[in-house]
């Protein structure tokens, strides 16, 4: 993860700025060691950049009302539907790729969009926005 992180995260501040202007500040979940923070930083000098690295942090409850700004953005995979897409077969079969390989290294897997429905809707978010970019990554925007 750390090794693209750098390019992926100036891709993603270079095409879809709008996504952060705004924010006060910014919790990176699983940050490592603070790559995509920094990177966030030093692009947004007015933003509060916190990194958490351990996996009991409940961070949902401080973020503020989607009315007041408070999102969550995730920078993911979102595994499209090959009936409904018109993406090529190459980009289909490197989604499959990626999800046998989140299967097999970490007993996981990659989300479509009905698995991020039901994610966020069991986790009690109110919305959510996918905002396709860089291939075949994705910015989801995760509203309380």
């Amino acid at each position: 993860m750390a090794s693209d992180s750098r390019l992926v995260v100036s891709v993603v501040i270079e095409n879809c700025k709008a996504v952060f202007e705004g924010l006060k500040s910014l919790v990176d979940v699983g940050g490592g060691i603070g790559i995509v923070a920094k990177v966030i930083a030093d692009a947004f000098l007015e933003m509060n950049c916190i990194i958490f690295y351990l996996p009991h942090k409940k961070c949902k409850e401080e973020i503020p009302s989607k009315e007041k700004g408070g999102k969550v953005i995730i920078i993911e995979m979102v595994l499209m539907d090959r009936n409904l897409e018109k993406e090529d077969d190459k980009s289909y079969e490197t989604q499959l790729f990626f999800d046998m390989l989140m299967m097999v290294h970490v007993s996981g897997k990659e989300r479509n969009q009905q698995d991020l429905t039901k994610l966020f809707s069991s986790a009690d978010f109110s919305d959510y926005n996918i905002i396709p970019m860089l291939g075949l990554r994705s910015i989801i925007e995760v509203f309380p």
